[in-house]
């Protein structure tokens, strides 16, 4: 009977170790960590459009009739009518009569006009049509006695030439659309010849209306078609229906642009080129996911007119994710490799732990010296953009666990554990972000129907950091630049 008080003796004193060494620290609740990230950036994307004018030309060329105008018309012509020469008494009966007389002469002219050439040149928003023209004429002249044949022009040598000098402006008009405004014809001579019988003037009759008016007509009727030509609203279409859908630029990154709106700038020329660029104000993101995100399709709005086109900035909203197994076997890794003093005596850990709770980052840290059990650090979640890695500053215990280490341990919440556990306590995402920089530096995505996604990330800032219930997340605006090329 004297042995029984002993026995249970040593057993309370077994339990008590046995709850010292294995305290019971309540755990803060696990709730996930969500920041609520700045809105991403406007970005600007360019769609830079070249057009060609030797195209548009020939294609003018090709659809002007040529001849332009062909045929005769009629014009009486005041002339001085020289009385033939005669002999014998007829000739002392003209010597009678004026020699010269002045009366009016139908005729008959004949002609041929044919646009041989053409050149459109540019300059800012001026656009130059000049076009060469061949033209011969012929004429009759039809008095009552007989029909007069009178000199003719190219119709049996080098055919008369001019040139036609057509300018205008080149305007944006609503929604990508472009209007040609025509300006004063001017006309110079490049090969002139004279109907020189009863001094006809070969610029009068060029004057008439089968000439300039046939010209002016046929040049200015193709150069109204240019705006049809030059169309910009088909290859802004183009585009945009590539943009509104996902490209995956790595397995499992999709690359959402969210295009929101358009506009043009003004066109420019120089020489034998006009350009413009189209630019799309989009708010990309990046999504991890194993399948295309499912997106929104909106339709192409209205395109603006702008002065000229806006710095084509482009970000580009991403995560860089750690799951939490692999993030604790990290902190685990730091924190276990050697002892750390509080004070004059040591704390050793055997074991990290990361999670959320009440809008903090919890480290459980697992011990074997003071005692062996679990202690809980809160701290805010910091990413440090030098070292590429995510820090908790502000640590301080758990409730539960100042609570406990005040009756137990007391010289571990005055020593120097916190200070040193800030130091050493971080997650290197250094690799992640440096893949995803890589990968995101030079970028040439076929889009499909001709639309190619090109550019390159130059810089990776993150923004937010946030936990989730399995993983470690920063939320990464990576900074460049981005055009996209259709048909190139």
């Amino acid at each position: 009977m004297s042995r029984h008080p002993k026995t249970l003796s040593v057993l309370a004193l077994a339990l008590l170790a046995s709850c010292a060494n294995h305290p019971e620290i309540d755990a803060p609740p696990v709730q996930p960590l969500v920041q609520e990230l700045p809105p991403p950036p406007l970005s600007q994307i360019a769609v830079p459009i070249s057009i060609q004018l030797d195209p548009l030309r020939d294609r003018i060329l090709h659809s002007v009739p040529n001849p332009l105008s062909q045929g005769s018309t009629q014009k009486t012509l005041e002339m001085n009518l020289q009385a033939p020469k005669a002999t014998g008494a007829l000739a002392g009966l003209m010597s009678a009569l004026p020699t010269q007389v002045k009366a009016p002469v139908a005729m008959e002219i004949r002609h041929k006009v044919v646009l041989s050439g053409m050149e459109l040149t540019s300059q800012g928003n001026r656009l130059v049509a000049t076009a060469t023209v061949d033209f011969s004429i012929g004429s009759t002249a039809k008095i009552p006695v007989a029909a007069m044949g009178l000199a003719s022009c190219g119709e049996s040598g080098p055919m008369a030439r001019l040139q036609f000098t057509v300018p205008g402006q080149l305007l944006w008009t609503g929604d990508g659309k472009i209007t040609w405004l025509r300006e004063a014809t001017t006309m110079q001579w490049l090969r002139p010849c004279q109907l020189t019988a009863f001094k006809i003037d070969l610029e009068s009759v060029a004057n008439l209306p089968f000439v300039k008016q046939k010209v002016e007509e046929a040049i200015a009727a193709q150069l109204e078609k240019l705006p049809e030509t030059i169309a910009v609203r088909p290859i802004a279409e183009k585009a945009w229906n590539q943009l509104v859908l996902p490209r995956e630029v790595n397995k499992g990154m999709w690359l959402c642009m969210r295009p929101e709106s358009l506009s043009v700038s003004r066109l420019v020329g120089s020489g034998k080129v006009l350009t413009t660029t189209v630019t799309v104000a989009a708010r990309p993101q990046m999504l991890l996911s194993t399948t295309a995100p499912v997106l929104d399709k909106p339709a192409l709005p209205r395109i603006r007119n702008v002065a000229q086109a806006p710095a084509s900035n482009f970000s580009v909203d991403f995560t860089a994710e750690l799951g939490l197994p692999y993030a604790d076997s990290l902190l685990t890794h730091q924190l276990s490799a050697k002892p750390y003093k509080a004070g004059s005596r040591e704390v050793v850990v055997r074991s990290g732990r990361i999670y959320a709770s009440g809008g903090k980052a919890v480290l459980g840290l697992g011990l074997t010296k003071p005692f062996e059990g679990f202690v809980y650090v809160l701290g805010v979640p910091v990413f440090d953009t030098a070292a590429q890695m995510l820090r908790f500053d502000s640590l301080d215990y758990s409730l539960s666990t100042s609570s406990f280490l005040a009756k137990s341990a007391n010289w571990v919440l005055h020593g120097t554990f916190k200070e040193t556990l800030g130091s050493l306590a971080k997650v290197d995402f250094a690799t992640q972000l440096s893949d995803i920089r890589q990968k995101l530096s030079k970028l040439d995505i076929a889009a499909g129907d001709g639309v190619f996604l090109r550019g390159g990330m130059t810089r990776v800032v993150p923004s937010a950091v946030a936990i989730s219930a399995g993983a470690l997340r920063v939320h990464v605006r990576a900074e460049g630049q981005m055009r996209v090329d259709v048909g190139k």
